[in-house]
C-alpha cells in the first residue's frame, strides 16, 4: 500500500535553527497513519526509518498566512508573460524588495490578468534546501499553497474554520488566503463587497454567490452569527458542513481526493527534475552502475566475511549490459575500460559534466577511505545515491556500533571532504546510518 507524507513549516521560522514541521502520513485510501507537530525533520525522518518507510512521496503545504494571494494585470499575449513581468506588476503591493520576494507565476484567468504568489525568498529556500537535502526517508515532489486544497467545485467561495484559523479560496481569482477567526466578519464583509464589483444591486440582478464553510466543533457557534450577517447581501447563498478532522488532517483528504492539482511553487530555479530528464541524467545512470561495478571489482565495497564476491560479478555484468542499452553500437568493452569511457562521455556533455566528475570523485575518495578503514570488516555498504543539485554523495551503511560510522566520516573529512552523518538508528544487532559526502 502507497503512503503519501505531507509536511507543513511552521511560521515564524527560528532565526538560529532548522524549521519545524507539522507532519501527516496517509495512505492512498486517506487512513491517517502516523501525525505530528512542531518537529524538526531529522526526528520526522527518524520516525519513517523506525516504522521501516522509505522512498515515501513528499508534499510541503506552504501556510497561506505566509504567502501574498494575488492578481497581476498585464496587457498582451499570455504566452509572453514572465516573471519578471509578474514581479513590476504586483511591486507596490509587497512590503518588501523585489530582491527579497519569490514570485511564482499562476494561470491567466482572462482580462489580461494572472494568478501571483509571493514569499519571503529566505523563507523558501531555508524550507526548500532542507526539503531537497540526499539521504531523507521521502523525495519531495511538490510545494503548494495550504488553502490551494481547498475544493473549488462546490461554492464560488470556500472557507474552513479549524481552531482560530480560517483558510479561504475564492474560485474566480483564485485568491487564496488564511486569516485569524476573530477577524473573520471583517474580512468576509470587506471580500463580498469587492466580489460583488459595484453593490449588491449587480450580484442580485446576476446570480447568486455562493459561500461554503467547513466548520469544527470549537466554531461551530461562531458561523451562525457569520452566516446572519452575510445575509445581508442580497444573492449571497451560504452552505456549512461540520468537520471532525484537525486542519492538516483534513487538508491530507482533500490533497488525496483533489480532483486538479495546484499551483507548484518549484518553478524556474528551484525546479524539481524528474529522474530521467536530460543528458545528464542519462549518463549519470550508466555511471552510477559503471562505477558501483567499477569499484566492486576494485574491492572498495567488498569486505572479508561478507562473501560478496558473486555479486560483484554479477554488478559488473549488469553494468556492461546497462551501457550497451543506452549505447547500443558500443564496441568492445570490458569493466576495466568502461569508467574511462564514462568519464570521456561526460567531458563532452559540456557544463553538465562537472557534476559527474564530482560524483566520480566523491564516490572514488570515500571508497578508498572505506578500503583503508580499520573496519571495513565490519561495516557493511547497502546503498548509495547522489544528488546533482546539491553535489552530495549519501552511502547507507550498516555498522556494529556508532564509532565505526563516526571513524569512516572522520577518515573521509580528513581527506579534504566533508562529510557528516545524516542519520544512525540501532536497530536489532546493528547500526544503520547514513554518511553524506560533499566538497569542502
Amino acid at each position: 500500500m502507497l503512503q503519501k507524507l505531507l509536511l507543513r513549516p511552521q511560521f515564524p521560522m527560528p532565526e538560529d535553527g532548522e524549521p519545524v514541521f507539522d507532519w501527516v502520513l496517509a495512505d492512498i485510501n486517506g487512513d491517517i497513519l502516523k501525525t505530528g507537530k512542531a518537529q524538526a525533520l531529522d526526528a520526522i525522518d527518524q520516525t519513517l526509518m523506525q516504522n521501516g518507510l522509505e522512498h515515501l512521496s513528499a508534499s510541503c503545504l506552504w501556510p497561506a498566512g505566509a504567502c501574498l494571494s494575488t492578481l497581476a494585470q498585464i496587457p498582451g499575449k499570455p504566452s509572453r508573460v514572465n516573471t519578471q513581468m509578474l514581479a513590476f506588476a504586483v511591486e507596490e503591493q509587497l512590503g518588501q524588495d523585489l530582491e527579497e520576494v519569490y514570485i511564482v507565476q499562476g494561470p491567466h484567468v482572462g482580462d489580461g490578468r494572472f494568478v501571483v504568489r509571493c514569499v519571503d525568498r529566505a523563507d523558501f529556500e531555508r524550507v526548500y534546501d532542507l526539503l531537497t537535502q540526499d539521504g531523507w526517508s521521502f523525495q519531495l515532489k511538490e510545494i503548494v499553497l495550504d488553502a490551494d486544497l481547498l475544493p473549488q467545485d462546490q461554492a464560488d467561495l470556500t472557507a474552513m474554520l479549524s481552531g482560530e484559523r480560517v483558510l479561504m479560496k475564492h474560485r474566480a481569482t483564485q485568491k487564496a488566503l488564511a486569516t485569524g477567526r476573530e477577524n473573520l466578519d471583517l474580512y468576509l464583509n470587506l471580500l463580498l463587497s469587492e466580489l460583488t464589483g459595484g453593490g449588491e444591486e449587480r450580484i442580485a440582478a446576476e446570480q447568486a454567490l455562493s459561500v461554503r464553510f467547513y466548520v469544527d466543533a470549537d466554531a461551530a457557534a461562531q458561523i451562525d452569527l457569520v452566516t446572519a450577517q452575510l445575509a445581508q447581501y442580497p444573492g449571497v447563498e451560504v452552505q456549512t458542513e461540520a468537520n471532525d478532522w484537525p486542519e492538516l488532517e483534513f487538508l491530507t483528504q482533500l490533497w488525496l481526493q483533489r480532483k486538479s492539482f495546484p499551483l507548484n511553487f518549484c518553478q524556474g530555479e528551484y525546479k524539481l527534475v524528474a529522474e530521467d530528464q536530460g543528458l545528464w541524467k542519462k549518463w549519470r545512470s550508466v555511471a552510477l552502475v559503471a562505477s558501483l561495478g567499477f569499484v566492486l571489482q576494485l574491492g572498495v565495497f567488498i569486505g572479508k566475511g561478507y562473501h560478496y564476491q558473486q555479486q560483484a560479478k554479477e554488478l559488473e555484468s549488469l553494468a556492461l549490459a546497462e551501457y550497451r542499452k543506452l549505447v547500443p553500437d558500443a564496441g568492445r568493452l570490458s569493466v576495466d575500460r568502461l569508467p574511462r569511457i564514462i568519464k570521456g562521455k561526460l567531458n563532452q556533455a559540456g557544463s553538465a559534466s562537472a557534476a559527474n566528475l564530482d560524483f566520480l570523485s566523491l564516490l572514488g575518495e570515500t571508497g578508498n577511505q572505506y578500503q583503508r578503514s580499520p573496519d571495513k570488516n565490519n561495516v557493511q555498504f547497502k546503498s548509495l545515491s547522489y544528488n546533482e543539485q546539491r553535489g552530495e554523495l549519501t552511502i547507507e551503511l550498516l555498522a556494529q556500533n556508532f564509532e565505526q560510522l563516526d571513524r569512516l566520516k572522520q577518515a573521509i573529512d580528513g581527506v579534504g571532504l566533508s562529510a557528516k552523518i545524516s542519520s544512525a538508528v540501532q536497530e536489532d544487532k546493528f547500526f544503520r546510518g547514513r554518511i553524506s559526502v560533499s566538497g569542502s
